[in-house]
């Protein structure tokens, strides 16, 4: 079974919807915070939910977080879909966010 078009993105078009610049997508890749898979070509192809990632990504630096923060959070959810809810094993009721802004230790 093949994705639908729409269910990947190529890197310019998650940079062009997100916001970000190319290399700023590669540099998250390359950290482990955004995931792709690569054409015959070479392409790199991004599941549509990278977007929600990037979001946060940007929204926390935007905080002050540090991405090794941001990537030790990211590394609990799933790479394969977007977040859920009740995602995370930290949250303590279902669908309780398990990260919150100044939870930090």
């Amino acid at each position: 079974m093949t994705k639908k078009s729409v269910d990947v993105l190529t890197i310019g078009e998650v940079a062009k919807r997100s916001g970000a610049s190319v290399p700023t997508i590669r540099f998250y890749e390359g950290k482990g915070l955004v995931y792709s898979t690569r054409t015959v070509g070479g392409t790199r192809m991004f599941p549509r939910h990278t977007l929600r990632r990037v979001s946060m990504v940007r929204l926390g630096v935007q905080f002050g977080i540090p991405l090794s923060d941001i990537a030790t959070i990211f590394a609990e959810l799933p790479t394969d879909r977007p977040p859920r809810a009740t995602t995370g094993s930290a949250s303590p009721t279902p669908g309780t966010p398990t990260w919150r802004a100044g939870s930090r230790r």
